[in-house]
């Protein structure tokens, strides 16, 4: 009997081994792995969601060098008023340029927030007034474009708060020599323009104030030579366009001689301009003259080119 025992034992045991070896193996839970990553994957923010969105529209986007978007182009009809409500998320754009949209005043308030804008760029938009408003509060602004926005004087008075301005453009506007005013005091502007607006000599008071000016453009403006000479003491002044103006004649250019840091003068359409006017740049420090559909004659262009050799005249 003592044997009996051992052997039932060892007949038990490899009994059993097919039942152990036929056994799987017990499988290693993966689900919690795969949850742990998926809550550890970062949900897009904001700012790249709405960059997303406006990528797939078209949109020109530029980066930093830190991977943050700063530039910004909206081209073409399909950018609206609610597409612009993506922008309030992009708090570090720093340029925006709008083209051929259909954005209005109720589109321009979604930009509220974006108070690191240097550049802005709505021209042909339909800003308004109203729209000025809600820009107000881009005080750094040094880049304003706003032709062509249905704005008037009473919007003007919203960019007096732009004292870091430097070149603004205000062409195909309703504004006039009062809305000039709230122009006093952008002291840094370099380049302004004011083509095709009821400005007059009476606002030129104002422009020959802003003493940093190096371009500026009153052309197919009222002015007369009154307001010309206003000009004179812009003594960084460079370029100067005076498109179809025709209260501008030779009694207005020749007060210009003596801007010797003047190096282009834009005379298109003046017909009160003659020989006699051209003749009177003879010893200015000019590079370029445009007498395009003036009274100016070949002759006197052939004239004045013997003694300005290195100005270069389009007639």
């Amino acid at each position: 009997m003592k044997r009996v025992i051992p052997y039932l034992s060892m007949t038990l045991l490899l009994a059993s081994v097919p039942r152990l070896c036929a056994a799987e193996p017990p499988q290693l839970s993966l689900q919690s792995d795969e949850t742990e990553q998926e809550s550890t994957k970062e949900e897009p923010t904001a700012s790249e969601k709405a960059i997303s969105s406006l990528q797939q529209l078209g949109a020109q986007i530029v980066f930093d060098a830190q991977g943050q978007p700063v530039e910004l182009v909206l081209n073409g009809i399909r950018f609206t008023n609610a597409v612009m409500a993506k922008l309030k998320a992009i708090t570090t754009l720093r340029s925006l340029h709008l083209h051929g949209t259909k954005v209005n005043h109720l589109g321009i308030s979604h930009l509220r927030g974006l108070t690191e804008m240097r550049t802005l760029e709505l021209s042909g938009q339909r800003v308004s007034d109203a729209g000025l408003e809600m820009i107000s509060g881009m005080t750094e602004l040094i880049h304003l474009g706003l032709d062509r926005v249905e704005i008037t004087d009473k919007g003007l008075s919203h960019l007096s708060v732009f004292r870091k301005l430097e070149s603004l453009t205000l062409g195909e506007n309703e504004i006039g020599d009062d809305g000039l005013k709230s122009l006093s005091n952008l002291n840094k502007l370099e380049r302004l323009w004011l083509n095709r607006t009821a400005v007059t000599d009476e606002g030129l008071e104002v422009v020959a104030g802003l003493e940093n000016l190096r371009w500026l453009g009153v052309s197919r403006t009222n002015i007369t030579d009154a307001g010309v000479s206003r000009l004179a003491v812009l003594t960084k002044l460079e370029s100067l366009y005076l498109f179809g103006c025709p209260g501008v004649t030779n009694d207005g250019v020749g007060d210009l001689a003596d801007m010797q840091q003047l190096r282009q003068l834009f005379l298109f359409n003046c017909p009160g301009v003659n020989d006699e006017g051209l003749e009177s740049l003879v010893n200015s420090g000019l590079t370029e003259i445009w007498v395009k559909g003036t009274s100016v004659t070949p002759d006197g262009v052939s004239r004045v080119q013997q003694q300005m050799t290195e100005c270069k005249i389009i007639h």
